[in-house]
């Protein structure tokens, strides 16, 4: 074992004698932003995720209702974290909302996308059929 100056040891009392023992360094632990920018992602694969917290929902391609009914029907999965099923029942929210205002060939459909580790908006994808005739 190399030489280490005295400063760098210390001194146990073992039985009646001192015995001289290096003091080894220690690393400080990596900042919260250290840890989180070199091991975490800012973002992920939605399906990666074992929980995602939903800060708000996103809707594209709808046409017969606003952002803000949408928003209005899955506003309990929002500001919360949810699993996988809980975004599930979600969709399944959207699509019912969609059925039992007559537009039964419509409803909402959950893509694989990019979401914010630490939370962020969930979109969703509205499918809205349209009736081309009655033969």
């Amino acid at each position: 074992m190399p030489t280490m100056p005295a400063s760098s040891r210390v001194l146990l009392a073992v039985g009646v004698g001192l015995v001289a023992l290096p003091l080894v360094a220690q690393e400080a632990p990596p900042s919260q932003s250290q840890t989180s920018s070199q091991t975490a992602p800012l973002d992920a694969p939605l399906s990666s995720l074992p929980r995602v917290r939903v800060n708000a929902f996103a809707f594209q391609g709808n046409t017969v209702f606003s952002h803000n009914e949408l928003a209005a029907v899955v506003a309990p999965f929002t500001n919360r974290e949810l699993t996988a099923e809980e975004l599930e029942d979600a969709r399944r929210k959207l699509t019912e909302f969609y059925i039992q205002k007559g537009f039964i060939n419509s409803g909402a459909v959950l893509e694989e996308q990019k979401v914010a580790v630490a939370g962020g908006t969930i979109k969703f994808r509205i499918t809205e059929g349209r009736l081309t005739g009655i033969s």
